[in-house]
């Protein structure tokens, strides 16, 4: 019979054959959960505090011409709900960085999505920021 992991165990992720340390694996977890929740908080400055001083968007913008445009758009959101669920965790940290993939649900006053997502994150100053993020698949309500 095959043997079931305890509810409560964490996934280690594994690069190029060197196991990564749970803690590691939680920190990026807990990290991508403040991130959604400053979110849903509308608590702009640590929202935008979670990227990177390179963030650059998949259409090339970088992060100052982003900031001020997501800036207003959470301003005038209204109340907003994100939720993240299955994350999957892979870290290399010979290049200090680590993806995350995860369901993500988005809720607003105006609007509603279900994504698959993906972010790239780098370590800088022994913190974790977002380097670039992309939806992977749009999926249904």
């Amino acid at each position: 019979s095959a043997t079931v992991p305890p509810e409560n165990a964490v996934p280690v992720a594994v690069v190029d054959s060197k196991p990564v340390s749970t803690a590691t694996v939680m920190r990026v977890e807990a990290f991508v959960n403040n991130w959604a929740q400053s979110w849903s908080n509308a608590d702009i400055k640590n929202y935008l505090a979670a990227y990177s001083q390179y963030f650059t968007t998949d259409d090339g913008k970088k992060i100052g011409q982003w900031s001020e445009h997501r800036r207003q758009r959470l301003q005038s959101a209204g109340k907003t709900r994100v939720d993240v669920q299955d994350l999957h965790v892979y870290v290399d940290m010979s290049r200090q960085q680590a993806i995350v993939e995860f369901l993500q649900s988005y809720t607003s006053t105006t609007y509603r999505d279900r994504t698959a997502k993906q972010l790239l994150l780098t370590l800088e100053d022994n913190s974790w920021r977002i380097l670039a993020e992309r939806v992977i698949a749009q999926l249904p309500d």
